[in-house]
């Protein structure tokens, strides 16, 4: 039989626990601070989305000599997240280029705001796993990605 409780805390220490959840909140963080240095939120900040991961991880692996856990699953969805909301936000606006591109408007429009929903609420639930030291299980990663970040092939972390 399968058990459907959730997985119980891990052995990580607070401080483990509280670096986890820098890692995994920083694409929020990231995107906060550049809306509000900018004055709005524009669809280009999507691209910065992996630099908090990255930033984050590169501190962490400098101190503690350990990269957060699942930081490569989360560098990978946030890779993967910045194409979907930043690509969106690139069509609904290619009209402008050339009219008959504006049938793209309403894909890059779903796009980018599915995309950026998904995102806030994937990594809000991340943030509460790293807070629990639960598994994180990023969704939407497709193999290639994975491989890119240095996932193996039928990762898990």
């Amino acid at each position: 039989t399968t058990s459907t409780a959730a997985p119980g805390p891990s052995p990580a220490s607070r401080t483990s626990r509280l670096v986890d959840m820098a890692a995994h909140s920083s694409p929020l963080v990231v995107a906060t601070v550049v809306a509000i240095a900018v004055g709005q939120p524009i669809g280009w900040i999507a691209f910065l989305f992996p630099v908090g991961p990255l930033v984050v991880t590169g501190i962490a692996a400098g101190i503690r000599d350990a990269a957060p856990r699942g930081a490569r699953s989360l560098v990978a969805f946030t890779f993967v997240a910045a194409i979907v909301v930043g690509g969106g936000w690139l069509l609904t606006g290619v009209g402008d280029l050339w009219a008959p591109l504006a049938l793209l408007f309403p894909f890059g429009l779903l796009a980018f705001i599915a995309g950026l929903v998904n995102f806030v609420l994937v990594i809000t639930s991340r943030v509460g796993r790293a807070w629990r030291g639960w598994a994180f299980d990023y969704p939407w990663i497709p193999d290639r990605v994975a491989r890119l970040v240095g996932l193996p092939d039928g990762w898990e972390e």
